[in-house]
C-alpha cells in the first residue's frame, strides 16, 4: 500500500536469532528436530503421537520420488553389494571352520530386506520415494522448550525411529517446516509407497454432513461429528453400551437435536420412566399406560394402509399372533392349529371395520382409520369363545385375565389422542409380566401414528429402550424386524437401545434389525460382547480399544461404511443437563431442587391467601 507494509510485515515476528540448537522467534523459543532410522514398519499412529505433544507444532514431510527405472537398478546394485559381503562372510567361516550358514544375523536380514524390495518393485507396482521428516515446535521459556525436546525423543523412541536436533540447521530446519514445499535438508530415507503412505495425514475418518446432529468430537482428530441419518441408506440405528455407559443420555442428546432443528414427531418407549424430566422439561407429553390406569390403548387399531401395498389384515394377525405368543408363552409357541383358528379370528373380527370404512370413502369421506369404531381386544375373546375348536377356548382362556381380568389395560378403545410432537410412553407400572406385551403394542401404537405422518410429509423418531426385552421371544422379534425392514418407507427412524446386547445377538431377528441398521453407536462393552460386535462390523483389535472400560459418552460410531471412534461430554453445571442423567447422585439433586422449588410455590400461595 501506500505505506510500503506488506502483508509479510504484519504477520512477521519482529526478531530471529538463530543458535546452535534452537532458535529465537520473537519472544518464542523454537527448535527444529528431523526424524531420522526409521524401521521397515512404521506404525500408523506416528503422526497422531506427534500431535499429542502438548505445544504448538509445524510437522512437515517432503516426498522426492524416484523413477522406477533407477529404482529397480539402486536395489539390483544394493542386492549385489550384500550377496557379495554374504559369500565374504561364508569364506570366512569356512576359513575358521564354521558352518557356512553361521553369518551375521543383520547380514541375512539385509539380504532379506533386498529380495522383498525387489519383489515390491517389479511385481507389486511400489514405488520409491525419499522421505524427510521435519517437526519444529515452539515454546515460550527454554526450560519448557528442553521439556518438549525431550518428550519428543521419548515419542520418536516408541514408534521404533530417532528424534534428532538440526545443529547448526536451526534456519534451515524452519524453513523446510514451513508450507513452501521447499527443503533445505538432506537427511532423507527411502521408503516404499506402502511405508511413505503412513505420513499422509488424510487417513482419519470424519463425518461432517449438512444438516447433521452434534454427537461428539473425533477421538483421533478432535473435530466435531456432524451426521445426518436421514442421509444414509436407511434411517434404523442401535445404541448398545454397559449400564452406565451413557445410552440413554445419548438417545436424549440426540431427542433434543431433532425437536428443535426439525418439525419431526419423536415417540418413547420407555419401560423404566427414564425419560419423565426431559419429556416435561421439553414441554412434550408422558403417556402412562399402568395396571388400573386410565389410559388405553387399543393393540386392534388400524389404518388401512397399515401394510403398504399388501393386505394389511394379514400383517395384523402376525402382530396379534405375536401377543397371543406372548401370553400363551410356552417354550415352544404356538401351535400350527392356534395361529390358524388367531387368523380366521382377527381377519373376521376386523370385517364390520374394514366395510364402515369402505362406506365412508365410497361416500366421499377420504379416511383410512377410526380408532372409535376399531375391534377390541374384547371383541376378539368374544369371537374366539364362539369357535367350536378347543385350541380356541384354550386361547380365550388365557387372553381372559387381558379382556375382563384385572389386567385389562389393553382390552378397550383407545383414549391417547395426542397432538403433541414429543410423546413418551411410560411403561414402568405396568407390571413386569406385561413389559415385552407393553413394549410391543405401544410400538405398533407408534406404527399406526408413522403411517400417518408420512401422509404430512413428516418423519417419525422411535427410541425403544430395554430393547432386550423383545428379544425373549421370537414372534416379538419378529415384529421388530419388520419394522426395521419397512420403517424407511414410511419415513420412520427407529432406534433400539439396550445393555443386555448378547441377548439380542443371541436373537437372529434381533441380530438382523442391529446388521441392518446404518447407524450404531457402540460404548463402553462386556468382553464377550465386544467379540462380538468386533466380528458383525469388521472391528479391528485397536479400534476395539474405545469400547473397553470406555467412559461415559466414549465410544465407536459405524455408519455402514465409516468407523470412527469418539468422545462426548456435556456441561454438568446447565439445565439440560439435569434434565438428561440418570446418575443417582445427579438424581437425587434434582428430586430435591423439585422439591425446593415445590416448597417455595407452596410458600408463595400460602403468603398470596394471607394477604
Amino acid at each position: 500500500n501506500a505505506a510500503g507494509v506488506s502483508t509479510k510485515d504484519v504477520i512477521a515476528p519482529p526478531s530471529f536469532e538463530f543458535k546452535r540448537d534452537h532458535f529465537k522467534m520473537g519472544n518464542v523459543m523454537g527448535r527444529s528436530m528431523f526424524v531420522e532410522n526409521f524401521p521397515n514398519f512404521i506404525r500408523t499412529s506416528l503422526l497422531t503421537d506427534i500431535s499429542d505433544l502438548p505445544a504448538n507444532l509445524l510437522v512437515t514431510v517432503h516426498f522426492r520420488t524416484m523413477r522406477q527405472d533407477q529404482a529397480i537398478k539402486l536395489v539390483r546394485n544394493q542386492t549385489t553389494n550384500i550377496a557379495a559381503n554374504v559369500v565374504a562372510a561364508q569364506k570366512q567361516a569356512s576359513k575358521g571352520g564354521y558352518s557356512t550358514d553361521l553369518i551375521s544375523p543383520e547380514l541375512q536380514k539385509a539380504q532379506d530386506e533386498a529380495r522383498k524390495l525387489m519383489e515390491d518393485i517389479t511385481t507389486r507396482n511400489q514405488k520409491l520415494f525419499f522421505v524427510t521428516l521435519v517437526v519444529t515446535h515452539f515454546a515460550m521459556d527454554m526450560e519448557t522448550l528442553n521439556n518438549n525436546t525431550k518428550t519428543m525423543e521419548s515419542i520418536m523412541q516408541k514408534n521404533l525411529c530417532q528424534a534428532r536436533t538440526l545443529n547448526y540447521l536451526q534456519e534451515n530446519g524452519l524453513n523446510s517446516s514451513l508450507p513452501l514445499g521447499v527443503n533445505k535438508l538432506k537427511v532423507e530415507r527411502l521408503n516404499t509407497t506402502e511405508s511413505a503412505s503412513v505420513f499422509i495425514p488424510f487417513s482419519v475418518q470424519e463425518w461432517k454432513e449438512k444438516h447433521g446432529f452434534y454427537y461428539g468430537v473425533n477421538a483421533v482428530s478432535r473435530n466435531m461429528i456432524l451426521y445426518n441419518r436421514k442421509k444414509g441408506i436407511n434411517y434404523n440405528g442401535v445404541i448398545l453400551g454397559t449400564p452406565g455407559s451413557g445410552k440413554s443420555f445419548s438417545s436424549k442428546r440426540e431427542i433434543v437435536n431433532a425437536l428443535l432443528s426439525t418439525d419431526d414427531e419423536i415417540y418413547i418407549i420407555d419401560p423404566e420412566n427414564e425419560y419423565l424430566p426431559l419429556v416435561e422439561e421439553l414441554g412434550g407429553e408422558v403417556v402412562r399406560i399402568a395396571v388400573g390406569g386410565k389410559t388405553f390403548i387399543n393393540p386392534f387399531d388400524m389404518d388401512i394402509e397399515y401394510a403398504d401395498q399388501d393386505d394389511p389384515v394379514t400383517l395384523k394377525s402376525d402382530f396379534i399372533c405375536a401377543i397371543c405368543d406372548i401370553v400363551i408363552g410356552g417354550i415352544y409357541g404356538l401351535s400350527p392349529i392356534q395361529k390358524s383358528v388367531i387368523d380366521r379370528c382377527v381377519r373376521k373380527v376386523y370385517q364390520p371395520y374394514l366395510n364402515e370404512i369402505k362406506r365412508r370413502r365410497d361416500s366421499g369421506v377420504m379416511t383410512t382409520g377410526d380408532p372409535t369404531i376399531a375391534p377390541t381386544m374384547q371383541d376378539f375373546h368374544k369371537l374366539l369363545l364362539s369357535q367350536p375348536e378347543e385350541e380356541a377356548k384354550q386361547i380365550a382362556l388365557a387372553l381372559e385375565i387381558y379382556t375382563t381380568g384385572s389386567l385389562n389395560t389393553f382390552a378397550k378403545r383407545t383414549n391417547v389422542n395426542t397432538k403433541n410432537r414429543l410423546v413418551a410412553y411410560d411403561i414402568k407400572d405396568i407390571g413386569s409380566g406385561m413389559k415385552v406385551l407393553g413394549l410391543q403394542i405401544c410400538l405398533d401404537s407408534i406404527w399406526n401414528r408413522m403411517i400417518s405422518n408420512k401422509r404430512k410429509g413428516k418423519y417419525t423418531w422411535i427410541y425403544i429402550d430395554e430393547a432386550h426385552l423383545l428379544a425373549q421371544h421370537e414372534t416379538s422379534a419378529k415384529y421388530v424386524q419388520q419394522v426395521y425392514k419397512r420403517a424407511r418407507k414410511w419415513f420412520g427412524i427407529p432406534t433400539l437401545m439396550t445393555q443386555q446386547v448378547e441377548d439380542c445377538l443371541q436373537s437372529k431377528e434381533m441380530r438382523t434389525a442391529i446388521n441392518t441398521s446404518n447407524f450404531v453407536m457402540m460404548l463402553n462393552q462386556d468382553p464377550l460382547d465386544k467379540v462380538e460386535l468386533g466380528n458383525m462390523f469388521h472391528i479391528s483389535e485397536e479400534e476395539l480399544t474405545y469400547v473397553t472400560n470406555a467412559d461415559p459418552g466414549q465410544g465407536l460410531l459405524y455408519n455402514g461404511k465409516a468407523l470412527i471412534p469418539f468422545q462426548d461430554t456435556f456441561p454438568q453445571d446447565t439445565k439440560l443437563y439435569m434434565a438428561m442423567t440418570t446418575k443417582p447422585e445427579d438424581v437425587a439433586k434434582r428430586e430435591a431442587m423439585k422439591a425446593a422449588k415445590a416448597r417455595e410455590l407452596a410458600e408463595a400461595q400460602g403468603n398470596g391467601e394471607t394477604a
